[in-house]
């Protein structure tokens, strides 16, 4: 969808820090390497959200 949009280097720098940070945390901490992995299933799922309230 934005893949024609022009996005500043600083900016991608600055998300791919946090991301390359993020995994090596994860590589520090093998305890934390399946919460990781299911946060990212979350994020990048194409489901619609689900509305908690009903569920809770």
């Amino acid at each position: 969808m934005f893949i024609n949009v022009l996005v500043e280097s600083p900016s991608i720098d600055y998300h791919t820090s946090l991301a390359q940070n993020a995994l090596q945390v994860c590589l520090t901490h093998p305890e934390l390497q399946n919460e990781m992995y299911c946060q990212l299933i979350k994020q990048t799922n194409c489901r619609t959200p689900h509305n908690y309230s009903l569920t809770q």
